[in-house]
C-alpha cells in the first residue's frame, strides 16, 4: 500500500471523511504526509485513531494544501486508522457541494 488517492464531494457545513486507511497486519508503515485540493474553503483534519495529528485550511485562493511529515514520519502499526476529514467553511464559500481530492503519502517500511 503506497499513496492512497480519493475524490469525495463534500456538502456545506458537514464534516466528511475524504480519505483514510486502516493499516494491514502484514507490515509496518509510516505516514509521510497529505496533499489535498479543493476550490472551496475547507478545514482539514488528519486523525490517527481518535487523535488529531495535523490539519490545515484549503481556500479558494490557495486550493492545494501539502502537509509534510517526511522529516519526522508518523509510525503506523497494524490496525491503526488514518482518517482525513474536510468541513466546508460556508461562511467563506458560497454554500454548495464541492469535490475534495486528496492523496495520503504512505510508505511501507
Amino acid at each position: 500500500m503506497n499513496n492512497v488517492y480519493s475524490a469525495v464531494v463534500v456538502p456545506d457545513n458537514t464534516p466528511t471523511v475524504v480519505n483514510g486507511i486502516t493499516v494491514p497486519a502484514r507490515s509496518a508503515y509510516s505516514l509521510k504526509g497529505l496533499i489535498i485540493w479543493c476550490k472551496a474553503d475547507c478545514i482539514i483534519e488528519i486523525k490517527k485513531n481518535v487523535d488529531t495529528i495535523g490539519g490545515g485550511l484549503v481556500t479558494g485562493s490557495v486550493q492545494t494544501l501539502h502537509i509534510d511529515f517526511s522529516a519526522s514520519p508518523i509510525g503506523l502499526e497494524a490496525a491503526d486508522v488514518i482518517t482525513v476529514i474536510a468541513t466546508q467553511d460556508d461562511t467563506l464559500t458560497p454554500p454548495a457541494s464541492y469535490e475534495v481530492r486528496s492523496t495520503l503519502l504512505v510508505e511501507q517500511l
